[in-house]
């Protein structure tokens, strides 16, 4: 398995958590932990994630992307 982390930094709103983790899920990736935090406007979500051989990083990151209130998104 090819364990990666991931920070994604977004403006906070209701939803937000259960989008991201179903994008990941349908990339077929793993969570192994994650932490969200959320600020006045913003949520930071920490998360490693664990994946195969197979496994589609940047394909990942693109789809996190079309997320609405998305600001940056950086691998670890």
């Amino acid at each position: 398995m090819n364990d990666f982390s991931i920070k994604i930094v977004c403006l906070d709103r209701t939803g937000l958590v259960s989008e991201i983790s179903r994008i990941i899920s349908d990339a077929n990736f793993s969570v192994t932990s994650h932490r969200a935090v959320c600020t006045d406007e913003l949520s930071i979500f920490n998360a490693t994630l664990s994946a195969g051989e197979n496994s589609k990083q940047i394909s990942l990151i693109r789809k996190l992307h079309k997320i609405k209130g998305i600001k940056s998104i950086e691998l670890k």
